[in-house]
């Protein structure tokens, strides 16, 4: 796992409703799991649970006393619940872990996570509970 990875799992973990987890490691009683790049599956998947996904930084930047390491990311975040009042409320609480936020990684800078765009509430009939999902797409830099 990565710097950046392990600032975004802090965020979560820092909230009193969200927490990281691994697919298969124990479930706590109170909020809800947040996974990294990887859906719950079959009878282990939870009623509420966000899925999140990190790209690798978009590019550098030039300045006129030298190169400097920029890193644009953009994270994905979606949203899992069994009806829309359980997603948009997974939705709510990964609004308040992330908006304005900065990631603390030793000897880097961040700027504030921003909020880029959101995709409608849909449901997924495909699966056995269905599940009403909704996905949001985040920014952020890392020099």
């Amino acid at each position: 796992m990565n710097d950046v990875t392990t600032a975004i799992d802090a965020l979560f973990n820092e909230h009193p409703l969200l927490y990281t987890c691994e697919v298969g490691g124990g479930l706590q009683e109170v909020g809800a799991p947040v996974y990294r790049a990887i859906a719950s599956a079959g009878e282990q998947r939870p009623d509420i649970y966000v899925v999140y996904y990190l790209t690798s930084p978009l590019g550098r930047s030039e300045r006129v006393s030298g190169a400097m390491a920029l890193g644009t990311y953009s994270l994905q975040t979606l949203c899992v619940g069994t009806d829309e009042s359980e997603c948009r409320w997974a939705l709510q609480n990964v609004h308040e872990a992330l908006e304005r936020k900065r990631l603390v990684i030793p000897g880097r800078r961040g700027s504030a996570i921003r909020h880029g765009s959101n995709a409608l509430v849909t449901t997924n009939t495909g699966i056995n509970p269905p599940a009403v999902t909704c996905s949001d797409t985040w920014r952020f830099a890392i020099s």
